[in-house]
């Protein structure tokens, strides 16, 4: 369980395991779509924030790690972290509820 100091913790971004399945291929990755089984390829940045989101990190939290990872300004990993969860959602990939 992480650490809160005191605070609630995070509910952030998870993948559904019952929606899509995930391979890493180096640094990439490769998500099936476990209903339509359709892929997709995410590239390095992508990869990263999607083997980060366990439900620990919130949004803002995906985006630090991203550009800890990537040497990214944080506005920019904001956005591009915004930009993937919006896409897994509009896919229905990202699982409602605790986790």
């Amino acid at each position: 369980m992480p650490r809160t100091h005191g605070r609630r913790a995070a509910r952030g971004p998870r993948l559904d395991p019952d929606r899509v399945a995930v391979a890493y291929c180096g640094d990439e990755a490769v998500l099936l779509d476990l209903t339509t089984y359709a892929t997709t390829a995410a590239n390095r940045t992508a990869a990263l924030v999607l083997g980060a989101a366990d439900g620990s990190r919130d949004e803002a939290g995906l985006a630090r790690t991203l550009a800890a990872a990537c040497g990214l300004p944080r506005r920019r990993a904001r956005a591009d972290v915004r930009r993937l969860l919006g896409a897994l959602r509009r896919r229905g990939a990202l699982a409602r509820g605790p986790g």
